[in-house]
């Protein structure tokens, strides 16, 4: 019984790791002087509204300073919404790295609303990180972009 038991604790903890690693897919979207920036794919070919929920991370060359963080950051990574049609986005998280990898600080803006103008508060402008972003999560949710207004 003991070593039965211990067999399915084992299996499931085993499982419960190995899922978690799979989950994400980094591929880059550009890079810069001092940094570098990478997108989560894994499961962006889902959405298929106008709303795109993803993760972006940027790294840095040179430690970033910033008012009320005590530490240099290094890598961040944010969550994001964007709206494909409006070429408007939020922040709804963003972790704050050390040299290490280890987490400084984090901050959650998640605002629950379904008053569109309240959805997104920044625009996406033409040649910026946000517009590459978005070009790159479309070449995944549309493959070849065939038939996508939505890119340039």
């Amino acid at each position: 019984m003991k070593l039965v038991l211990s067999l399915l604790l084992f299996t499931f903890f085993s499982i419960n790791i190995s899922s978690q690693t799979d989950n994400e897919n980094w591929v880059p979207v550009t890079a810069l002087n001092n940094q570098h920036i990478y997108i989560d794919v894994y499961g962006l070919e889902s959405f298929k509204g106008d709303d795109i929920y993803i993760w972006a991370m940027q790294s840095f060359n040179k430690p970033l300073e910033m008012e009320g963080i005590k530490r240099d950051i290094y890598k961040t990574r944010t969550y994001y919404l964007i709206n494909k049609r409006l070429k408007e986005y939020s922040i709804l998280e963003i972790v704050f790295y050390d040299e290490d990898g280890n987490v400084i600080t984090s901050y959650s803006y998640h605002h629950d609303t379904k008053i569109q103008r309240y959805r997104y508060n920044y625009p996406i402008f033409p040649g910026s990180d946000m517009d590459a972003i978005l070009k790159k999560s479309l070449e995944y949710i549309s493959p070849l972009n065939k038939g996508n207004p939505y890119v340039n």
